[in-house]
């Protein structure tokens, strides 16, 4: 998670928990929590999208669909 640390504004995480044991996963968490920017997050862990999204979108036969 080194763009963390650096000065982004936007980023794009694809299945960013996939090999990340538990603590891992909520130190994750907390940062993406404290990000000032934005990001769109694609993940099958619901607990953890739940965490850490204000919004969430699923595709439903090829439409996006707000939750």
């Amino acid at each position: 998670m080194r763009l963390m640390l650096e000065q982004v504004d936007f980023m794009i995480l694809d299945e960013p928990t996939t090999h990340l044991d538990i603590e891992s996963v909520e130190v994750l968490e907390s940062l993406l929590s404290a990000f000032r920017g934005g990001f769109v997050l694609v993940s099958h862990d619901r607990q953890f999208v739940s965490h850490v999204s204000d919004r969430i979108y699923t595709l439903d036969d090829g439409l996006l669909v707000q939750l």
